[in-house]
């Protein structure tokens, strides 16, 4: 079983990682979908289906 001091590195891992990688994207994240979207009614559809 991992000990607290082990619980903490993996803890602090995203952080560190982050201000790493943050000149490179600039605080920016690309999102994309998945799939096609061809009218604004499938993009509708794949609002409600990832973010519900």
């Amino acid at each position: 079983m991992a000990t607290r001091e082990e619980y903490l590195v993996q803890a602090r891992l995203p952080a560190e990682t982050a201000l790493r990688r943050h000149p490179f994207y600039q605080g920016k994240v690309p999102i994309a979908p998945q799939c096609p979207i061809r009218s604004r009614g499938d993009f509708c559809w794949w609002c409600i289906l990832h973010f519900a």
